[in-house]
């Protein structure tokens, strides 16, 4: 079994309120604080088409206040699109500024990655990945990676094998899911490219990012990030 991040289930409507939630220092008060405005704006969005949602980065290790949280999903095929239109559009509406979608595919893509490309930093922080929908699912897909099952499983601690993820949770894409795609797509890049030179002006050269889109994936790929994952790799962990 891999021991993944701590699983927070929905009817915890307030953290805070929980005794059983240790608040010995400021990080952990920090963490469970947005852990808690993940959860209420994952439950927000969740419907049949999500197979899979969580919280990545820096909030599942230890976060400081100022930090986004990077919110993670799972779509069935061929609905990554129509679920990402819904999850920005209640973003705004909600004004969760410290949400970030900036990690999701549909299945499809999610088994590919798994099984054959997930390595490095990325490899790791999967492993730190905090569910709140779909656990079953997210263990099939880390028990399914070669580099992730090398590296991370807890041999000594595991009594359960997860079931492989297989090629299920399809859907044909259909005229409106291509249409969403080519324009959610086209005006994520444009913001990307708009909050760029907003941060050259500002001489933030490291807090720059490339925006990767595809029918079957979403990510944001910061200068930071990239950065960390090459000091990673050297075996500065």
């Amino acid at each position: 079994m891999i021991i993944i991040g701590k699983i927070l289930p929905f009817q915890i409507t307030s953290i805070a309120e929980s005794s059983d939630i240790p608040y010995a220092d400021r990080e952990s008060h920090v963490k469970q604080k947005k852990l808690e405005q993940a959860g209420k704006f994952i439950s927000s969005i969740l419907s049949d088409d999500i197979l899979f949602a969580g919280v990545s980065g820096s909030v599942s290790y230890a976060p400081e206040p100022e930090d986004d949280i990077d919110i993670y999903l799972i779509t069935r095929n061929n609905r990554l699109w129509r679920v990402l239109l819904k999850s920005f559009i209640v973003c705004r509406i909600t004004e969760s500024k410290d949400i970030c979608l900036s990690l999701a595919f549909d299945h499809e893509y999610a088994v590919e990655y798994y099984r054959s490309f997930i390595s490095g930093l990325a490899a790791k922080d999967s492993v730190h990945v905090i569910p709140f929908a779909g656990l079953e699912y997210y263990q099939g897909l880390l028990h399914s990676s070669p580099e992730i099952m090398a590296t991370y499983q807890k041999r000594e601690n595991s009594t359960t094998e997860a079931e492989p993820v297989g090629q299920g949770h399809g859907s044909r894409l259909s005229p409106i899911d291509l249409m969403l795609y080519v324009i959610v797509s086209s005006w994520l890049h444009l913001k990307s490219l708009y909050r760029n030179k907003k941060f050259d002006r500002k001489n933030n050269p490291g807090d720059k990012f490339r925006t990767v889109t595809g029918l079957h994936r979403f990510y944001l790929k910061t200068v930071k990030y990239e950065e960390l994952d090459r000091k990673f790799r050297e075996g500065y962990r």
